[in-house]
């Protein structure tokens, strides 16, 4: 007796042993007679998308009966999210599936049958993604997606006035950013604004 766990009611599922005789059954169990002896024996099921656990394996009859029990199992690929631009250690997540794992590394690896399935990227300030959802398709092989983040800049503006027009100065801005990074940027001017783009932080000028 072959009994099965995991396949959906009404799955047609199959006992192939090694001396040709095939058996099938669209229940949990499949029973069948044999003498004493040595067999090997493969799973099958018409579903692809269910592989069996064993999926072969050897029984021996000696006198008495013998039971084996088979794990059908969705079969899963893998979903690969990689990030660029973030800083090492940098924390961000993945919700797939309506399931949300975080990391701190460049990947986020989920297993997912096959089908579509929305995805959410959540959101890291002072950062932008390049896209923050979308759908995922997972048809028979693995599928990867790339995520890429930037750094948010705003605008920093010193106009001048009292100097004629065409004459050259410069303004210099020192300070660190949100993430740590130290900024020293000298910019120069003949028209009387100079403008530096930079992230969130805290920033001295001369």
């Amino acid at each position: 007796t072959f009994t099965e766990s995991g396949l959906p009611s009404g799955t047609k599922w199959y006992v192939n042993l090694s001396n040709g005789q095939s058996y099938s059954g669209t229940g949990t169990t499949i029973t069948f007679n044999e003498p004493n002896g040595t067999y090997s024996y493969t799973i099958a099921t018409v579903n692809k998308i269910y592989a069996p656990s064993p999926s072969s394996g050897t029984i021996m009859v000696n006198g008495a009966n013998v039971n084996v029990a088979i794990t059908f199992n969705l079969v899963t690929y893998t979903v690969t999210f990689t990030e660029n631009g973030l800083p090492s250690g940098t924390t961000w997540s993945v919700t797939l599936n309506n399931i949300t794992k975080t990391s701190t590394s460049g990947a986020i690896i989920f297993n997912e049958p096959n089908g579509s399935y929305l995805y959410i990227i959540s959101g890291i300030s002072g950062y932008r993604a390049n896209k923050y959802s979308g759908t995922i398709n997972v048809m028979g092989n693995p599928v990867s997606n790339s995520i890429t983040w930037t750094v948010i800049t705003y605008p920093i503006t010193i106009i001048e006035s009292g100097i004629p027009n065409g004459t050259s100065w410069s303004a210099t801005l020192t300070g660190t950013t949100f993430n740590g990074k130290y900024i020293n940027v000298t910019l120069s001017s003949t028209t009387n604004t100079i403008t530096f783009n930079e992230p969130n932080g805290t920033y001295s000028y001369i």
